[in-house]
């Protein structure tokens, strides 16, 4: 089974990861969604926010903006990231099972 995690402000994901109020949390088995639900993170310090997703047991994680101190602890867990995207995260969400993360929820990287 794997474990992909959207970060999320409202419906859409998150602009940056540290300022997330949530993910939506699914669980595949093989290309099945098994289960899914949304966790909040109601931590205001961001790197108990960067804990919180290291203890979920997340396998990728989809996000917005991530400055490169955080991005680093979480690939460093063996996380695989998948920064800079934008859009509506259920749709997110279908064009990465599809394969099909297009450019256009893909914004062009920055350091923050």
């Amino acid at each position: 089974m794997k474990t992909i995690a959207i970060t999320v402000f409202g419906t859409r994901v998150s602009s940056r990861l540290d300022c997330a109020e949530g993910v939506l949390l699914v669980t595949l088995d093989g290309n099945a969604i098994k289960n899914r639900e949304q966790v909040r993170l109601v931590q205001t310090n961001p790197w108990e926010k960067i804990n919180t997703l290291l203890q979920l047991g997340i396998d990728v994680l989809i996000c917005g903006g991530v400055p490169d101190i955080y991005a680093n602890k979480l690939r460093d867990s063996g996380m695989q990231l998948v920064p800079w995207v934008r859009g509506e995260a259920e749709e997110v969400l279908s064009n990465f099972l599809a394969g099909k993360l297009s450019k256009r929820e893909a914004v062009q990287q920055r350091r923050i």
